[in-house]
């Protein structure tokens, strides 16, 4: 739905960081990050902060 979207990877960038990262939801960053790395698989920056989202959620 959003592949074609030139906007979409950096909203959901974006909104990981500034929305759910911050506040400390960590699952929720790490749900859009996810889908951020779905449209770009090969972005490392994209991966590595889905990896520290994922490692917060378990520590929780």
């Amino acid at each position: 739905m959003v592949k074609g979207l030139v906007w979409a990877e950096d909203r959901l960038g974006g909104q990981a960081w500034y929305k759910y990262w911050i506040h400390g939801q960590f699952r929720l960053a790490a749900d859009t990050w996810e889908a951020e790395l779905i449209l770009d698989p090969e972005n490392v920056r994209v991966a590595a902060n889905l990896a520290a989202a994922r490692k917060r959620v378990e520590e929780r």
